[in-house]
C-alpha cells in the first residue's frame, strides 16, 4: 500500500527563496492572493499546501503522485511563474501516492534519456561532464512519468556556449556531497545492505533498486521492499546506522525508518509525527551513548529515548544543508559540517559554527592573509590618488549590471559567465540575495578577471549583520573590496515590501554604522544615493562625527539612466551625464570628487518621458549604449567634454532577466541581440587616464 501524502508529503527542504540571510527580503515563492479550493484537477499544477511556516511547493504528476519541487531552480525550469501557485489545503490531496522529488535532472519510464530542464525545455545530457556543468549529480536524478515529461520541448539546438559551461564547470572543485555508509553488519553476523534508485550514464537507463538486502552469514539473502514501486523507500535509502539492535534506514524523501532486528517490527520518523526537520535524509550516525543523530536536509535531529528533538543550526546567511555527522576527537562532541560550514555542538545545546566567510578552505581556496589595498590622500596627490584604485587588467571600462535576482546556482553562474566573456566585460555589478551566492561568484569572477562591486540585498530599512565578513574574505581572496552599502534609498519601491515610507532618518541609523564596519575592514566603501542632497547631508554628518578618514576610502555609484533623452542632453540630471551633479557636491564638501562608477544605467525600449525625443527602440538602445561605451576608448563624454579621470565604468541595466524588456538576455519581448553582437564586435581597447602618455 503506498505511503500517504500526510505521511511523507516532504519530500526534500531545499526551501523555494531566493535569500537566505535574515536581512533579505527575497523569501519562499508567494502564493496567490485569494486562497483556493481544490480545483477538478492538480494535474501539473504548482500547489501549497496552505501550512504554516510551510514554503515548500508541489506538483501533481500525470499518475496522480505528487511531487516536492525541489528548490527554485527546478521550479523555473518547470516554466512555472509565482502567480501560478495555487492555495490548496493538504487535507484535499492528503491520500495521494507520493513520487521523486522533481529536480531538474529528469528520466522517463520509456524514455530513460536523461534531461536537463531549462526553462521549460528538455536539454538531453550526454554525459558527466554536461550534467556536472548544468550542476548536478547523478543522486539528484528524478523519473517521471513520460507524459509529464513529455510536457516540456526537446530542444533543437544545444544549451547555449554549452562548451565554456563545461569549461567554467571543469575549474571548480567537486561538488561536496554525502558519503552515506549503505551497508553494516550487525552483532550476529549478516550483513544489511542497500541497493538503491539509479541512473547509469552508461546504459542510459534508470536502474531500479532491489530494496534493503539482508545478507546473513551463509551468503543467503533475502530482498526486503514496502512498496512495488521505484518510489518505494527502501528502493531510495541514503544512509544506513545500526544502534544496538535497531537497524535505521534514512530514505531520500520518506524520512527515517527503524527496524527492530529481534522484533521485525517498523517505526518510521517524519515531519509529521516527530521533529524531525525534514524527511530528506543524508547521514545517520549512533554516538557513544546510543542515541542516534540525524543529518536531514532541513537540519539536525537527534533520537533519543524514543523521542525526536530538533537542533536548529544558526542562521549565517550561508546555506546550512547538514551533509556529514562525526564525532569531534578532540571534544567528543557532535560535529556536523556541509559545502559552506561546520559546526560543533556544545554541552549546552548549542553550536558554535564557521563559515567558508572565515575559514575559505571549506570551499576549497586557501586562506590567505587577508591584501591591503592601501590609498594615497586624494587631497595631497589627486591623480596618485586615483590611479591606486584597483582595476581589471586590460581595463576598458565596459561593465553591466547583473541579475535583478541571482539564484544559488552554479549552472546560472556558468551561463552568465560565458556570456560576459564573449562581451569582453571587465566590470561588473551584482546584488548577491543571499552569501551562498557571494561565495561561488567571487572565485569565479576571479578566474574571469572580472572586477565586481558587491551589493548585498537588503533595504534601507534593515540591518546587515555581515558587512565586515563580506570585506575580509574577498581581502583574503585578494580581491578589491568594493561594497555598496544599501541602493536607491530615497526610493519608495526600496521601502514597500512591509508597508513602509521613505524614512531618511531610519535609513541613517543603519547607514552610518555600515559605513564604519566596511571601512574598519579594510573596505571601499561605496556610497549609493538617487539625490544630491542626501549625499551632502550624509557627508556634513560624517564630519560632524568626525569620521573624514573615511572620505579616502569612499567612491559613489550613480545611476545613469537615460529615459529616452539621447546621450548627449546636459539639461537635467536624469540623464545619463548627471553625474556630474554629484561630483560638485563632493567637490564643495570634501574638496575632490571620489572614484566612481555608475551601477545601474542606460535606456529601456518603449520609454518616452521626454516627448521632446523619440521613443527608446532596441536600434536607439544599441546606439545610445554604444556612444556611452566609445567614452572609455576616446576620453570624450558625449557633449564634447572630456571624460572625468574619476569616472570608471558604466553599468547598464541589466545582463539579464525573462521579465525585464532592458535585458540583454532571456528577456520575454525578445533577446537584445542588437545590443549584444554590437558590443561582442567592438575592437579590443584599453581606457587611456590623463596620466597615461599617449
Amino acid at each position: 500500500m503506498p505511503y500517504s501524502i500526510r505521511r511523507l508529503v516532504a519530500l526534500t527542504t531545499v526551501l523555494i527563496v531566493t535569500a537566505c540571510q535574515s536581512s533579505a527580503p527575497a523569501t519562499s515563492i508567494p502564493p496567490t492572493a485569494i486562497p483556493t479550493s481544490a480545483p477538478r484537477s492538480l494535474i501539473g499544477r504548482p500547489v501549497h499546501p496552505a501550512r504554516p511556516n510551510d514554503s515548500k511547493v508541489y506538483v501533481q504528476l500525470d499518475d496522480g503522485r505528487v511531487s516536492l519541487v525541489a528548490d527554485y531552480p527546478a521550479y523555473l525550469a518547470l516554466a512555472y511563474q509565482p502567480n501560478d501557485l495555487l492555495y490548496v489545503p493538504a487535507d484535499q490531496w492528503k491520500d495521494a501516492p507520493v513520487g521523486m522529488p522533481l529536480t531538474r535532472w529528469l528520466t522517463g519510464v520509456q524514455d530513460q534519456q536523461l534531461y536537463f530542464l531549462y526553462r521549460g525545455t528538455r536539454y538531453p545530457i550526454i554525459d558527466e561532464a554536461m550534467l556536472v556543468a548544468t550542476g548536478g549529480m547523478l543522486r539528484d536524478v528524478s523519473q517521471v512519468p513520460d507524459s509529464f515529461l513529455d510536457r516540456y520541448p526537446i530542444a533543437t539546438a544545444p544549451i547555449p556556449e554549452l562548451s565554456a559551461i563545461i569549461a567554467e564547470a571543469s575549474l571548480v572543485p567537486a561538488a561536496d556531497s554525502p558519503s552515506p555508509l549503505l551497508e553494516v553488519r550487525d552483532s550476529v553476523g549478516s550483513t544489511w545492505r542497500a541497493d538503491v534508485n539509479r541512473y547509469d550514464l552508461v546504459s542510459r537507463r534508470y536502474l531500479s533498486g532491489r530494496g534493503l538486502i539482508r545478507i546473513e552469514a551463509s551468503g543467503a539473502e533475502t530482498v526486503i521492499t514496502l512498496e512495488e514501486t521505484v518510489y518505494d523507500p527502501l528502493r531510495n535509502i541514503t544512509a544506513l546506522a545500526l544502534q544496538v539492535r535497531s537497524l535505521w534506514i534514512g530514505t531520500r524523501f520518506s524520512g527515517v525508518l527503524r527496524l527492530d532486528l529481534d522484533s521485525q517490527t517498523w517505526q518510521h520518523f517524519d515531519l509529521y509525527n516527530s521533529a524531525l526537520p525534514d524527511n530528506g535524509i543524508n547521514a545517520l550516525l549512533v554516538d557513544p551513548d546510543s542515541s542516534l543523530w540525524i543529518a536531514t536536509r532541513g537540519g539536525v535531529a537527534r533520537w533519543r529515548d524514543g523521542q525526536i528533538e530538533s537542533f536548529p543550526l544558526p542562521d549565517e546567511g550561508v546555506l546550512t544543508e547538514p551533509l556529514r555527522l562525526e564525532i569531534d576527537p578532540d571534544s567528543a562532541s557532535l560535529r556536523v559540517s556541509g559545502t559552506y560550514f561546520t559546526a560543533l555542538l556544545g554541552s549546552d545545546g548549542k553550536w558554535a559554527i564557521e563559515t567558508a566567510f572565515t575559514r575559505p578552505d571549506l570551499i576549497g581556496l586557501a586562506s590567505n592573509a587577508a591584501q591591503e589595498f592601501p590609498l594615497p590622500s586624494p587631497t595631497a596627490d589627486y591623480q596618485a590618488y586615483l590611479a591606486a584604485w584597483t582595476r581589471p587588467v586590460d581595463d576598458n571600462g565596459l561593465c553591466i549590471h547583473y541579475l535583478a535576482s541571482p539564484l544559488d546556482d552554479p549552472f546560472e553562474l556558468r551561463l552568465q559567465l560565458s556570456r560576459l566573456k564573449k562581451l569582453n566585460i571587465k566590470w561588473l555589478l551584482v546584488n548577491y540575495t543571499s552569501r551562498t551566492q557571494l561565495l561561488l561568484m567571487a572565485p569565479a569572477f576571479k578566474r574571469a578577471g572580472i572586477t565586481v562591486i558587491w551589493r548585498p540585498f537588503v533595504r534601507p530599512y534593515r540591518e546587515y549583520s555581515y558587512w565586515s565578513q563580506d570585506v575580509m574574505f574577498l581581502r583574503t581572496l585578494g580581491l578589491p573590496p568594493y561594497l555598496q552599502i544599501y541602493n536607491e534609498p530615497s526610493l519608495g519601491q526600496e521601502w514597500q515590501d512591509d508597508g513602509r515610507q521613505v524614512d531618511q532618518a531610519v535609513y541613517f541609523e543603519h547607514l552610518f554604522p555600515a559605513i564604519q564596519q566596511v571601512y574598519e575592514a579594510g573596505g571601499f566603501v561605496g556610497l549609493q544615493e538617487l539625490q544630491p542632497e542626501w549625499v551632502r547631508l550624509i557627508l556634513r554628518k560624517l564630519k560632524e562625527q568626525g569620521q573624514q578618514r573615511v572620505f579616502n576610502r569612499l567612491f559613489f555609484i550613480p545611476h545613469a539612466y537615460g529615459y529616452n533623452r539621447p546621450p548627449e542632453t546636459t539639461d537635467t540630471i536624469d540623464s545619463v551625464l548627471g553625474f556630474r551633479a554629484f561630483a560638485n557636491v563632493f567637490q564643495e564638501e570634501i574638496g575632490f570628487v571620489p572614484m566612481m562608477i555608475a551601477g545601474e544605467g542606460g535606456w529601456r525600449p518603449g520609454e518616452q518621458q521626454d516627448k521632446r525625443f523619440p521613443m527608446v527602440t532596441p536600434t536607439l538602445q544599441r546606439d545610445y549604449l554604444l556612444s556611452v561605451f566609445e567614452w572609455f576608448r576616446t576620453g570624450t563624454l558625449s557633449d564634447g567634454t572630456p571624460l572625468p579621470d574619476y569616472f570608471f565604468a558604466f553599468c547598464p541595466w541589466i545582463l539579464a532577466d525573462p521579465n525585464d524588456a532592458a535585458a540583454w538576455y532571456d528577456s520575454a519581448p525578445g533577446e537584445r541581440t542588437l545590443i549584444t553582437y554590437a558590443v561582442s564586435e567592438l575592437p579590443a581597447f584599453t581606457r587611456r587616464f590623463s596620466w597615461v602618455s599617449k
